[in-house]
């Protein structure tokens, strides 16, 4: 066997024929994720508000590491806002006109 046809049927081991593409999402999908991540949200702010409020509790003032439960719960709150914001922004594909993408690098 020639080494160039060797060579050629190792790195051309692509499939032949078109390349699969990805079904379309259907309503029933769409309408699914749209209102599950809702109520992931609502839930979600539900009860990062309930732990920061029970951590600022007085009694819980006296343990060493209420202010480290506060801090991840501050943290957490911001990580699950920033990823509502990019569900918004990328997964419903809606754009941000607050910001000037000329001006982004």
């Amino acid at each position: 066997m020639n080494a160039s046809i060797f060579a050629l049927l190792i790195f051309n081991n692509s499939p032949q024929g078109p390349p699969l593409s990805a079904s379309p999402i259907t309503v029933i999908q769409s309408n699914i994720a749209l209102f599950g991540y809702a109520l992931l949200f609502i839930l979600g702010l539900f009860g990062h508000t309930n732990s920061f409020l029970i951590f600022l509790r007085p009694i819980l003032n006296h343990i060493s590491t209420n202010c480290l439960f506060i801090a991840l719960t501050i943290s957490d709150s911001i990580y699950f806002l920033l990823s509502f914001y990019d569900f918004i922004n990328i997964d419903l594909q809606t754009r941000d006109t607050s910001v000037n993408r000329s001006a982004m690098c």
